[in-house]
């Protein structure tokens, strides 16, 4: 005896694989969705998202008061005017830099920045000088800088002369509309950055580094 048995559309929505979600209309699911080449309906998805507002960007607010790294500076009176210590550290490298009323000349370890044949590294020291001569042209035509850089590898001193630099012309013009151009292009100008490397640990060549483990 044999049963006939109501064959039911693969893709419908009264049953089989198809009932539900799975139904010819288009929504995912077994029967009429993707896998067999029905196409995804994004309307009710990204239909929130249209009423959505987009979120308003606060300014930054302008400073009104020098940083606290740069509020005490030493400051030493001689027949000439004025001049200016300022420090900057970066890693291992100490770099100190006078500026004193003079013609536009700055110096590192005796020697002029402009001599720096690593193109590279010169870019790195002009950085702040070219943002202040945007800021006043006359400015770094008008004083004269001393900087005596030790310690640390040839980056790590360019890297605190570049600050040194910085935070001469800054204490010195005393303006804070030039403190808040350098703050906004690279906060490190004018902050130093603490970070140092990590000591080297037992069992290892660095601070992470361990020798490999050998089962034989």
């Amino acid at each position: 005896m044999v049963i006939l048995m109501e064959r039911k559309s693969f893709g419908s929505s009264t049953g089989g694989y198809g009932s539900g979600s799975g139904s010819s209309s288009g929504n995912r699911g077994f029967g009429g969705g993707r896998r067999f080449g029905g196409k995804r309906d994004y309307t009710a998805e990204y239909a929130d998202m249209k009423d959505e507002k987009p979120k308003e960007v606060k300014p930054k607010e302008k400073i009104k008061v020098m940083p606290k790294s740069l509020s005490k500076p030493a400051v030493i009176k001689s027949k000439a005017g004025k001049v200016i210590h300022v420090t900057s550290k970066r890693k291992r490298a100490i770099a100190r830099a006078s500026i004193k009323a003079g013609k536009g000349r700055i110096v590192i370890n005796k020697i002029p920045y402009k001599n720096i044949q690593n193109k590279y590294i010169l870019d790195l020291v002009q950085e702040p000088i070219v943002i202040i001569e945007e800021h006043n042209k006359d400015l770094p035509h008008k004083v004269d800088i001393d900087v005596v850089v030790k310690g640390g590898g040839t980056l790590g001193q360019m890297f605190a002369v570049r600050n040194a630099i910085a935070k001469a012309f800054v204490q010195y013009s005393d303006d804070l509309e030039l403190t808040q151009k350098l703050l906004d292009y690279n906060r490190a100008f004018l902050v130093d950055d603490a970070r140092r490397v990590e000591a080297k640990k037992p069992l290892g060549r660095k601070a992470r580094a361990k020798k490999q483990h050998s089962k034989r």
